[in-house]
């Protein structure tokens, strides 16, 4: 590394990719940053410099030193690449080590726990912020795992339709269920045969039973908002299965106009959306949901619009800016399986044909919001009457009564204005995102912690 390069990076205070250490006293302590740095973005430890930059110089040999930071590199597992160098700085002698970041798919560990990054501290994961880490690495693949179910659990007749649908009708003829689960990594034979997820929840007699949150809430309102119900359920079974279910109940409850041609005696169902647009927003949903979330996928059909509810933001990897151009799975076997049974193509072609086939029919654009938790699509119809939000007059009046609320308690956080709404925190982070959007409060903090507060500005 260049001098020129060391002196800038010593103008600046410690962060998520900069350490600065007097000596090399704790060698733990340096292992601990080294696997830190390799599991998040990388970084830089500079040996010979105070917390403020200031350069001390190294009161040992810079060797053994060198040597010392080799053993601690050693003592991750695996060990990162790191490259270690020396340089002089004011007449005085520093080491430096430069980490690299670890591979998007593989992880860093000393003494079997794993250290991230996160501004100038160093933090070890453990429970529910290790699994989190996990699954953003797609390194814990809910897909991969398994559980409890046997070979005997599997239905017979649920694999005999995929088969079908894949044109291998006579594939059980030479072979076993347990060979077809096998061949398509469905299953690990080591000594035991383990069943994925993948594959219970696509062919187990009761996918239900070993995962409550695979079923999908459909409900039809009445009017434009989630007070009167028409009509609900809670579908089951298969992920394909549930898609020709789901597909069907919002056909059954949106309107239609009966067409017939005039060159032909036969009627055409003309529907208020473009049916091809339900189903690709419904299969997005379960191919795409996070399935250790345990909430489940909510469909809400109103006289205006259509909302589909997703547990799960964005998979990793794929940016605001690059959603809709290409295909990512968070779920890389169930989306084969539904690949491979023609629900889907994978060629990140489906937003793009939900956009352009809205246009034709002369509606808007499916309006799309996620957070790190959940994933909405919204469809309108026709009769979507909802106004541009010009003035207070236009928001609807959970989010009135949140600003009077706001008026008076200064803060609120997102299960208050569920709890003093009566809605869900799903709605209510849908409502609250749109008072940020339109500036009327403002966000304080991030995660759990995160709460709201009045914008004054906005009413002076």
């Amino acid at each position: 590394m260049e001098t020129e390069k060391i002196k800038e990076l010593l103008r600046h205070p410690e962060s998520s990719d900069l350490e600065f250490k007097e000596s090399l006293h704790s060698q733990q302590d340096i292992s601990e940053v080294i696997c830190a740095f390799a599991n998040t973005e990388g970084g830089i430890i500079i040996i010979g410099a105070d917390k403020k930059g200031n350069v001390v110089g190294l009161k040992k040999d810079p060797d053994e030193i060198q040597q010392k930071l080799s053993a601690c590199s050693q003592s991750v597992s695996p060990a990162p690449l790191m490259d270690v160098g020396t340089a002089i700085i004011n007449e005085k002698r520093i080491v430096f080590a430069r980490i690299h970041r670890a591979d998007s798919n593989n992880f860093h560990m000393y003494k079997n726990v794993v250290y991230i990054r996160r501004g100038s501290t160093t933090l070890k994961l453990d429970g529910p912020s290790m699994v989190e880490f996990l699954k953003t690495r797609q390194i814990l693949c809910f897909d991969e795992l398994t559980d409890r179910a046997k070979l005997e659990d599997i239905d017979e007749k649920r694999i005999k339709y995929y088969l079908a649908k894949i044109g291998n009708e006579d594939y059980l003829k030479s072979h076993t269920i347990k060979d077809l689960l096998v061949s398509l990594n469905l299953a690990n034979e080591n000594g035991q045969l383990k069943i994925k997820n993948a594959a219970t929840l696509s062919f187990s007699r009761n996918p239900q039973f070993w995962f409550p949150q695979s079923e999908v809430k459909v409900v039809k309102f009445s009017g434009n908002e989630p007070v009167e119900v028409i009509s609900h359920d809670v579908l089951e079974g298969s992920p394909a299965e549930l898609i020709d279910k789901a597909y069907a109940f919002v056909l059954k409850n949106i309107s239609k106009q009966m067409k017939i041609g005039v060159e032909s005696p036969q009627r055409e169902d003309i529907y208020e959306y473009p049916p091809k647009v339900i189903r690709e927003a419904i299969t997005n949903a379960i191919v795409h949901r996070d399935y250790f979330n345990i909430n489940s996928i909510q469909i809400s059909i109103f006289d205006d619009r259509i909302e589909i509810v997703n547990p799960g933001g964005l998979p990793k990897g794929l940016s605001e800016q690059l959603f809709g151009t290409i295909s990512v799975q968070r779920n890389r076997l169930t989306y084969k399986i539904l690949r491979d049974m023609k629900y889907i193509e994978g060629l990140g072609l489906g937003i793009s044909r939900m956009r352009n086939d809205m246009r034709r029919a002369s509606l808007s654009e499916p309006e799309f919001l996620h957070t790190d938790y959940f994933f909405r699509i919204v469809l309108k119809n026709v009769k979507s009457r909802i106004k541009p939000i010009e003035g207070i007059e236009d928001l609807n009046e959970r989010q009135i009564r949140a600003i009077e609320y706001l008026r008076t308690n200064k803060t609120i956080k997102t299960q208050q204005y569920a709890k003093l709404n009566n809605v869900s925190n799903t709605m209510a982070l849908i409502d609250l995102k749109e008072l940020l959007n339109h500036k009327y409060i403002k966000k304080v903090g991030s995660f759990r912690g995160a709460y709201y507060t009045l914008n004054k500005e906005k009413f002076k």
